[in-house]
Formats: structure tokens, sequence, C-alpha cells
């Protein structure tokens, strides 16, 4: 008979201690993966049971179903089949202590691989009216079965683990919300800058790195996401107009506008208009301090040491990692072990030292970086003008050399002005290959000499 509700009185079997100890660690737990593991393991030991298994309720093209991870597969089932798609649908209870002659058990289903079910119990799990999934329990270590009081009992857990599952989930729902529009406002700085496209991404995942080796809490790591996210967002507001030059602003101003220090004070007057939730207040001073060094000879405030949070330090390591290597700091473009020296000689002066050590010692600025490819200067490439109007066609084609290349886009040298977003079409003249392309003419800057334009584009198409 399947039962919504436990009816057994509280015996000597469960102590309210130990329920009360679980409850509490469930509501503890900082993320949806931690909550169902230390939820799977503090039931099954309340349980006394030899196996938990957790189901989880999704949404299949309007379909509710259940899935297991088993191994590296997920075992998906409607709700309603089995005894755990049965409890799902009636949003109950079921012990079934002889599993051969009841005709709700689904071995593919409800079984163990390569384990003899002798008895189980099945819990919906549920926050309010929402189904979140199922616990079964399988094999109990002692006596003949699971009965009531383990239902009243276990289903107590059941309903702090699937309140605090929700919560958690709604929790982190948002913040991908707050994360997508973050990674926005990255994105948008990387399109209107073309050369530096990557910067973002790499520094946000050196940093990342760096933090779970470092044993950061899940806030300082929140804050140090959010904070690479956005350290650079002040360059919106610093880039020269599309087509060329502002009005009055030299070749040399415009030149000069993605060197300057300005960006961190634009940076900062961007964020101070964003009112962070609490677990994301000190994300400001976080982000407007990845140029900020131990010795305070850094910018803009000059702090020491005692004055940079771990998650300030990080970044500041991680940002001038890649700025290093991409050439961005006027030193001319290092190669890794380049700059990984450059900070180990400098470690407890300018930079962390245990922070250093840490993404040395891992390896961690050795991730994969194929996602953000930057060239050598003085690349040889050939451009042919596409002509606009409805007939089409190409104009004559010109030899010249690439300034910069990135994933994006890149800029190179026209003795000839060429016209505000017009098409060009490319070939890029790599040392192990050629690329060919399609680029948008972006900007258009008269050279500092005076002898043609230097021309940013960006990659509308390229292979």
């Amino acid at each position: 008979m399947f039962e919504k509700k436990a009816k057994a009185k509280p015996t000597a079997s469960y102590s309210h201690h130990e329920i009360n100890e679980i409850a509490i660690k469930l509501h503890l737990a900082a993320s949806t993966q931690d909550l169902l593991k230390i939820a799977l393991g503090a039931i099954r030991e309340a349980a006394k049971a030899e196996f938990a298994v957790l189901y989880q309720m999704e949404r299949r093209q309007k379909v509710r179903t259940l899935f297991i991870d088993r191994g590296a597969d997920r075992v998906r089932f409607p709700v309603g089949k089995g005894i755990a798609g049965t409890v799902a649908s009636e949003n109950g209870y079921y012990i079934c202590n002889d599993p051969r002659r009841d005709h709700l058990y689904v071995a593919e289903i409800d079984g163990i691989p390569g384990e003899d079910v002798q008895n189980l119990m099945s819990l919906c799990v549920n926050a309010g009216e929402e189904v979140m999934g199922v616990v079964s329990l399988v094999n109990k270590k002692d006596g003949e079965g699971f009965g009531d009081e383990d239902a009243y009992y276990i289903g107590i857990l059941v309903s702090h683990a699937g309140a605090a599952w929700r919560r958690l989930r709604d929790n982190e729902t948002s913040w991908d919300l707050t994360r997508n529009i973050a990674e926005a406002m990255a994105n948008a700085v990387d399109a209107k800058h073309i050369t530096t496209l990557g910067h973002t991404e790499r520094v946000r995942t050196l940093a990342l790195a760096i933090g779970k080796a470092m044993n950061l809490s899940p806030g300082d790591m929140k804050t140090l996401e959010f904070a690479a996210l956005l350290h650079d967002v002040g360059r919106l507001e610093m880039a020269p107009a599309p087509a060329g030059l502002e009005d009055g602003q030299s070749p040399e101003d415009a030149y000069a506008v993605e060197r300057t220090k300005d960006h961190v004070y634009f940076t900062e007057a961007v964020l101070r208009n964003i009112r962070f939730p609490e677990e994301l207040k000190e994300v400001r001073e976080t982000a407007i301090s990845h140029h900020e060094l131990l010795d305070g000879s850094g910018f803009p405030r000059g702090r020491t040491a005692e004055q940079m949070s771990m998650p300030a330090r990080i970044l500041a390591v991680a940002n001038t990692f890649d700025c290093l290597t991409s050439g961005r700091l006027g030193s001319g473009r290092m190669s890794d072990e380049e700059a990984a020296k450059h900070l180990q000689d400098h470690a407890g002066v300018l930079y962390d030292a245990a922070v250093v050590r840490a993404m040395l010692e891992g390896n961690l600025h050795k991730f994969e970086k194929r996602r953000f490819p930057r060239y050598e200067y003085e690349t040889p490439m050939e451009v042919t003008p596409l002509s606009g109007g409805s007939e089409g066609g190409e104009e004559a084609s010109f030899g010249t050399k690439a300034l910069d290349v990135s994933e994006g886009g890149l800029l190179f040298f026209s003795e000839r002005k060429l016209p505000p977003y017009s098409l060009v079409k490319l070939k890029i003249h790599l040392p192990n290959e050629t690329i060919r392309a399609i680029a948008k003419i972006a900007r258009v800057i008269p050279d500092e000499k005076g002898t043609g334009y230097r021309v940013g584009a960006y990659f509308m198409w390229y292979g």
C-alpha cells in the first residue's frame, strides 16, 4: 500500500540530537552539490542503510522525468514508473521489503547494479508543492527491513533537504543571472578594444584556479570571479569613436587612451553605480586593485600589503601575468616562462609570495589558451578592399603588416584611408599557417608619422 505520510510515533531508535545536527548541516551547505553530497551520506547513515540513491526531477519537452547518475551515464525515466517514479508522482513515501513480489519494483530503475536488493524505502524530496526528486535507501543493515518509524524520522531529514535544495537552487539561478550580466559587460569591453579580446576570460580562469588551489572560501571565490570579470569595465568609457578620432583628439591621444591608468578610475566610477548584494560588497575594491603592488608602488590607491585582501592579491597576479604575456605593459610580449620568472623574482616585494607559489607549483598558468590566440607584431598580410553598392566586387589588393592580431580582430597599417564600416578580405601570413578572413573596418586613425593610417577591424569570418 502506498503511504503519503508516516504515522509512526517517535521511539528511541533515532536520536533527536542526531536528527537536529544533520538538519543544521543541510541548511549550512554552501552549494547544491555540497548539499546533495551531505544529504545522501547523512541520511544513509541515519537510516542504517547500505546504499542511498538520489533521483533528480527535470522537465524534458514538458514531460516530468527523473534521472539518476550512474558513472558516466544518466538513466532517465518518466514520473510514474518504478517505485521511485511512483513516489515522485504521489509525493509521499513507499516501503518495499520484498522486491521480488512487488509489482511496482523495476530493477533497472530501483535496483543497484551488481547488488542484491533485499529491501528499500523511497521518499519524495519536495519543497512546498514542488517535487525536487526522490531519495531511495537500499538494504537496511539491521532488522528485517524498513518500517514506518524509519519513514517518520528520515522524512524529517528529507523535508529539510528539500527546503535547503530549493533555496540553494534559486540562489544559484540568481547568481547565474548576475554572472551572465557581468560576462556581457566584460564581452562589451573586449568588443570595443579589439586586440584585448580574451584578456578578461584569461584573467578569470587563472585567478579562479589560484583561488581554488589556495582554498579560498566560497564567498571570496565569488568576489574574485566578479572582480575579474569587471576589472576593466572602465575601458567602455575610453575607446575613441569607432570611425576615427573624436573632435579635437590627436592621434597620440587615441593611442594613449588604451594605455592610460585612467581606466581604473573609470572602472571605479562604473562599479559605484552598481548596488552589489552583501555577498559581493568587496567586488568594487577588489576589481580596482588589479594594478596595486604590495610595496605601495601600484595604482590607483598605492595600497600596501596590509591594505590588500587575498582576492585582490590574486587578481593582481593573474592580471599582471596576462598583461606581460600579451605585451600590454609596454615592455614587449613575454613568454609564459619569462612572465613566471618576473613574478617569482618579485614575489614577496611586489606580489604575494603565496599566490605566486600556488600558481607556479600547480602550473596553473599553463591552461589551454587556444581559445584566445594572439600573434607577434609585424605580421605580413595582404588586404583586398571589397567595394560596396549593388555591383559589389573587389578593389586592388595591397601588402602591409598586422600590428596585432587576436581572436576577435586586428590592427594593421594602411597607406590609404579605408572607409569606416567597409569590408576587407585578408590573408594573414603567420609563421606556420595563412589565415584567410573577412573583416569589418571599425576604426581608422592617422599614423603618428603621417605616412598612413592604423586600421582596426573585427573579424566577420576567418579560417
